[in-house]
């Protein structure tokens, strides 16, 4: 994967440097392929009939192409943040798809797809 070389002031330790791209979510937690990210005001100025992620084809975004995230820590503070939570984070999120996969929410219960 090429590095771009941004530098900048970390936005934990507040050094300036080389910063790093900090996937958030975690790259584990289903956050490491093509990605379109929409702006909060401009879903805001959308009808507000419908998700989100249902109103794509009305709505231009950004496309980014190794998951959501930014340059915003030094290398570092990049592998610390993972180490203090990523784990328990990505834990967090396959349990909740173990729980949801293949279920839909109707009617004020959880009914599984077949």
């Amino acid at each position: 994967m090429r590095r771009k070389n941004i530098k900048g002031k970390c936005r934990i330790c507040g050094k300036i440097g080389p910063l790093t791209y900090e996937h958030v979510p975690p790259r584990k937690a289903f956050n490491s392929n093509k990605a379109l990210v929409y702006y909060g005001r401009k879903i805001l100025e959308q009808d507000s009939k419908g998700f989100p992620w249902e109103i794509s084809s009305r709505l231009k975004g950004k496309q980014l192409q190794r998951g959501i995230g930014a340059y915003t820590l030094c290398e570092r503070c990049n592998n610390n943040t993972g180490a203090w939570y990523g784990n328990a984070f990505v834990d967090f999120i396959y349990k909740g798809y173990r729980e949801t996969h293949n279920r839909k929410y109707v009617n004020d219960s959880w009914v599984q797809l077949l």
